[in-house]
């Protein structure tokens, strides 16, 4: 009987200490997961908001290319070493704008344009622009700029 009192003096506390160390790890673990998945919920949040300034830069790319006064208006600043036309564009969620400048290059092949040039008796000219948009959301330090070459086939002037 002896013996067994001994033994059980000598065993008090071992498993509190185990369970404090166990809690302890527990603990740890628990607070790393939480970190991890704080940081993947950031990570997707901007992915998210650089997703949406991308597609608003190309939106106002495509709402420029649809804007025949703008087109126009570049062309004559190109001829006149005037300043190249702006448009800033809103969106339905109001925190969300973009903006675009379109420059006129001239009639002749860039570089990174496709020639499409008639032969040199064609009575077309192929002048050739630029829009460059910049979209971005307000509050945030996410933007997109996009830079899309275009170009109109119109009749030569003589």
């Amino acid at each position: 009987m002896r013996r067994q009192l001994k033994r059980t003096q000598n065993q008090r506390g071992a498993v509190l200490i185990v369970a404090l160390i166990m809690l302890l790890v527990t603990t740890f673990v628990g607070f790393s997961t939480m970190e991890t998945s704080s940081l993947e919920a950031k990570m997707a949040t901007a992915r998210e908001l650089k997703e949406l300034t991308f597609q608003t830069a190309e939106t106002s790319i495509e709402r420029a290319l649809d804007d025949e006064p703008l087109i126009s208006d570049a062309f004559v600043a190109g001829l006149s070493n005037a300043a190249w036309p702006t448009k800033d564009f809103s969106f339905d969620d109001a925190k969300l704008s973009g903006s675009v400048e379109v420059a006129y290059l001239g009639d002749f092949i860039t570089p990174g344009f496709s020639a499409k040039k008639g032969d040199s008796g064609s009575s077309m000219a192929t002048i050739y622009y630029t829009i460059a948009a910049t979209a971005g959301r307000t509050n945030t330090n996410v933007q997109s700029q996009h830079t899309q070459g275009f170009y109109i086939l119109q009749p030569k002037a003589n």
